[in-house]
């Protein structure tokens, strides 16, 4: 969206940059973003609310889009595990992996630690291990990652 009148004018540019700057610069904010707009797990139908002439802002918009990713993962989280029984989050791949900002508030939602996924590429590289334990390889899927994780670098 952000992208759309650049690019009617012929000029590309990366967007994310300026966003995550201006998610940074606002801090809490009262604009309230629902990111269910197509059908799945947290709905399927999003919106924009409580907008107001001094939120609606890039910062105050992608605050809010960032709080809601929170809440979501937050609430699936709950559905596979009441009892909290994780030990610290794992962020791979897409926006949480490349943006602190949105793990920063991710954390604060979870009110836990994280780690980066050994690479950008997890759910391929957990095939990787998995392949390794069944032709036999390595005794484990946890030894597979254990040798993948220390031929791969950790995903930006």
């Amino acid at each position: 969206m952000l992208t759309e009148l650049a690019r009617a004018q012929g000029i590309e540019l990366d967007p994310w940059p300026a966003i995550v700057n201006a998610a940074e610069q606002v801090g809490d904010t009262d604009l309230r973003v629902n990111l269910a707009f197509f059908a799945g797990a947290c709905g399927d139908q999003g919106e924009i609310t409580n907008i107001r002439e001094s939120n609606l802002t890039v910062g105050h918009l992608f605050r809010a889009a960032f709080q809601n990713v929170a809440d979501n993962y937050y609430a699936c989280a709950l559905r596979l595990s009441p009892e909290r029984r994780w030990r610290r989050l794992v962020f791979s791949g897409g926006l949480a992996q490349k943006i602190d900002l949105l793990r920063r508030i991710i954390c604060d939602r979870f009110g836990d630690e994280y780690r980066m996924a050994p690479s950008s590429e997890d759910t391929l590289l957990g095939l990787m291990a998995l392949a390794l334990a069944f032709s036999g390889r390595v005794g484990s899927v946890e030894r597979g990652m254990g040798v993948l994780s220390q031929r791969f670098e950790p995903g930006p």
